[in-house]
């Protein structure tokens, strides 16, 4: 508003208002009845249900996954066959990998006791180093695989869902649904 802006829009008013604004600004306040309030509320909300309206959201492809996963039946339906899954592929397809492990360190123990002479040093090394070491990492391609299953599991977003279904089932035991993937 530029000075001397406020007589102009007054006259607006005026011209617009059937109570001319200079006796609105002068007329002291009073405090409005409760009844008067809230019957200008009701008429608020009339205005405001007629004004304006919900879009309809659309049913895409994640409501109707999430409608399924969510579910208190078939979601738990899903996540134990989704761990049943996971299991599946630490144990059983894991397995190859880690004779192919077991394989690759029998040999190495056994050139180490073609190279090595009998004694002391060939017994810590083919004990002590190779199995020791063989045995930790046989267990590498089923750590890899779960790491994995986990990762997917957290990037598709399923792990949030987990916890959400798992949340009334873990608060019997006093733990948060977030718990459960750790057990």
């Amino acid at each position: 508003v530029r000075r001397g802006g406020i007589d102009e829009l007054l006259r607006r008013i005026d011209g617009i208002v059937a109570t001319p604004a200079a006796a609105i600004a002068a007329s002291e306040w009073t405090t409005p009845a409760i009844a008067d309030l809230r019957a200008a509320q009701r008429e608020a909300d009339r205005v405001i249900r007629a004004a304006v309206s919900e879009p309809a959201k659309p049913d895409t492809w994640t409501t109707r996954v999430d409608a399924v996963l969510l579910h208190p039946v078939w979601g738990m339906i899903a996540l134990l066959l989704l761990l049943f899954v996971m299991f599946q592929a630490v144990f059983a397809w894991a397995q190859p990998a880690m004779e192919l492990i077991t394989a690759g360190f029998d040999a190495l123990g056994a050139w180490s006791r073609t190279v090595l002479p009998e004694g002391l040093l060939q017994s810590f090394v083919q004990n002590g180093v190779i199995s020791g070491v063989g045995s930790v990492l046989v267990f590498l391609p089923q750590i890899m695989i779960l790491f994995l299953c986990i990762l997917l599991l957290e990037d598709l977003g399923y792990m949030a869902r987990a916890a959400f279904l798992m949340d009334r089932i873990m608060g019997g035991a006093g733990l948060h649904g977030r718990a459960f993937m750790p057990l």
